[in-house]
């Protein structure tokens, strides 16, 4: 058998460099996204909210406004920089619960949105009570699990994760699209109920179908990629190539079953770019292996 060449690369470094390298782009696009809509919002921002008084509206308004500055920043700056292992261990954890907490915001925006269109009544009051109660307290729950299994190493270039989250994570998901799909129901009743229908109530309606959309579809595909991830994890005795998703931390990387780990670095004495696709140095590496 003819033995390896010196610049030989395993197939597996090089869907963990790969792996890597989507992520990272995935955080730059994002942060970029995120400073992109704050600019061109800013002088509505100025006009509509500044000028207001500090009452629950502006103060909600202003924590999903700016706190997601505070945690997709900080999960760059843990992914784009050395550091320790306890760094990147405490990071990701407050960057865990800061997600969670943006979430659980962005949720009570659309909460109240639906109680003003039920024109405040008790019994809507309720049916959203009982339902954030559903929601928010499993999410807790889930968020602590998630936080107490996850696992990363610090690294010359960044954090990497070395032990996956808990698989109950995919429940989150799950509860967001139930209670998310209840608040668009409750929505379209109450416009539906609503005789006249004045530009205000046509505007929530619509941005609350516009909100909805896109969010139903990402996430039933962050839930078929968890459920896909745990039902190869459980494959034996068999090489696959597993996504895993984070909150909205999504990493690529190859793994054999029970490995829990994620390899990151190149030989020393090899330079390379990140492939945009594998197959070219799979064939290689089989026509060399023969």
């Amino acid at each position: 058998m003819a033995t390896m060449p010196q610049h030989y690369i395993d197939p597996m470094e090089l869907a963990s460099i790969c792996g890597i390298s989507i992520v990272k782009a995935t955080l730059v696009f994002t942060g970029t996204m995120l400073v992109y809509d704050y600019v061109i919002t800013f002088e509505r921002e100025v006009k509509l909210a500044w000028m207001r008084r500090w009452k629950w509206g502006k103060i909600v308004f202003m924590l999903n406004r700016y706190l997601p500055f505070l945690d997709t920043f900080l999960v760059i700056w843990l992914r784009m920089r050395p550091n320790s292992t306890s760094e990147c261990m405490f990071g990701f954890k407050v960057y865990t619960w800061l997600t969670l907490f943006g979430i659980l915001i962005a949720e009570i925006v659309l909460t109240s949105r639906t109680y003003a269109l039920w024109a405040v009544k008790r019994s809507a009051f309720l049916a959203l009570a009982t339902l954030a109660l559903v929601l928010y307290v499993p999410a807790i729950f889930i968020t602590n699990l998630e936080v107490r299994s996850i696992g990363f190493v610090g690294t010359a270039t960044g954090c990497v994760k070395t032990a996956p989250a808990s698989r109950l994570v995919f429940v989150l998901f799950i509860l967001l699209l139930v209670s998310e799909t209840i608040l668009l129901g409750m929505t379209v009743v109450a416009v539906w109920k609503t005789r006249p229908r004045p530009r205000l109530i046509v505007t929530m309606y619509r941005d609350g179908l516009i909100y909805y959309l896109p969010q139903r579809v990402f996430h039933s595909l962050f839930c078929s990629r968890i459920l896909l991830h745990i039902w190869e994890e459980a494959i034996p005795n068999e090489e696959v190539i597993s996504t895993t998703l984070v909150g909205h931390d999504m990493s690529f990387a190859q793994v054999r079953s029970g490995d829990t780990g994620m390899q990151s670095e190149l030989p020393s004495n090899v330079e390379a770019t990140p492939p945009t696709s594998l197959e070219p140095f799979l064939e290689e590496n089989e026509r060399l292996r023969t």
